[in-house]
């Protein structure tokens, strides 16, 4: 229930503050004010969140540091890692209550037989 409401009344976050630099990683603040967009926009800049973290997340493991590194560097990765897949799992979260709350089951429903018939 907290859930729900915290995804339709939730803003959309400033970008992530992730990039290729190790030493300038900080956790961005969650909003704090309410959006005034639809459900079904809040719906499509969740799921456009989701593809840039994704692709923030890929391009991150992909990039990793050396072993040799210091240590400092591989907790910064570890922690860049730790945020974006959190990041990940809240907004597939959200993504889910709000398709249930914009498209209930009855209506996925319907338009399953639609598309089968």
């Amino acid at each position: 229930m907290i859930y729900r409401q915290r995804s339709i009344e939730s803003g959309t976050v400033d970008t992530l503050s992730v990039n290729n630099r190790f030493s300038l990683f900080s956790r961005p603040l969650l909003p704090s004010v309410t959006t005034k967009l639809s459900l079904s926009d809040q719906l499509k800049s969740h799921d456009m969140r989701i593809q840039e973290i994704e692709m923030s997340l890929a391009n991150l493991r992909q990039n990793p540091p050396c072993r040799s590194c210091k240590s400092c560097q591989l907790v910064k990765f570890a922690e860049k890692e730790v945020y974006l897949l959190y990041e990940l799992r809240r907004y597939k979260a959200y993504v889910e209550l709000l398709h249930g709350y914009v498209y209930p089951a009855w209506k996925r429903w319907r338009v399953l037989q639609i598309t089968i018939a």
